[in-house]
């Protein structure tokens, strides 16, 4: 990319549902790339109406459909690497996700520039998969083994979706490992 002043800059964070700090990181990479447009599973824009996120445009995924989406999105997770695949970025230079979960799992074109700013893996389906599921009641009976399976797949389609990224930067030496 020869000048990233000229670079058509898409951001892709993973769901816009509440001001906490990955909302304020994604605030700050808006003053470096002001008119970029955002791509994020759900948005709830009452919430962003005095913020930076809420003076560009935001592209959420066909999920922002579903009754009670803004609320309930963590129900929504098994249906969030379709959703975060379906955006279409072919018309941007460089893709920039911001993602404790799926936002790094974009389809880009091979001559896209996909760099991933990775607040944590996915806690639920990695390092603390047994603590999730012993904390949601979810160590026995159909609703444990659905709730496995689903990880399962998200543990397969996060590794894949990793190898999809050009670049990673960390938030921390912890992550980074």
């Amino acid at each position: 990319m020869a000048d990233l002043n000229a670079a058509r800059v898409a951001l892709v964070h993973d769901w816009l549902t509440f001001r906490g700090g990955a909302e304020k990181v994604l605030e700050a990479v808006l003053g470096l790339f002001p008119g970029a447009p955002i791509y994020t599973m759900v948005y709830n824009p009452a919430l962003f109406a005095e913020s930076p996120i809420g003076r560009v445009e935001v592209r959420p995924s066909f999920l922002q459909r579903v009754p009670g989406a803004t609320r309930h999105y963590r129900l929504l997770l098994p249906l969030m690497p379709l959703a975060v695949e379906h955006f279409d970025l072919s018309r941007h230079d460089l893709v920039l996700s911001l993602s404790d979960a799926v936002a790094h799992g974009v389809l880009t074109p091979p001559d896209t520039l996909h760099v991933n700013y990775i607040f944590t893996p996915m806690r639920y389906a990695w390092p603390l998969y047994h603590e999730y599921l012993l904390l949601g009641g979810l160590n026995r009976g159909p609703r444990a083994w659905a709730a496995r399976l689903v990880l399962h797949y998200l543990r397969l389609w996060d590794r894949a979706a990793a190898d999809r990224v050009d670049y990673f930067i960390a938030i921390s030496r912890w992550v980074a490992a």
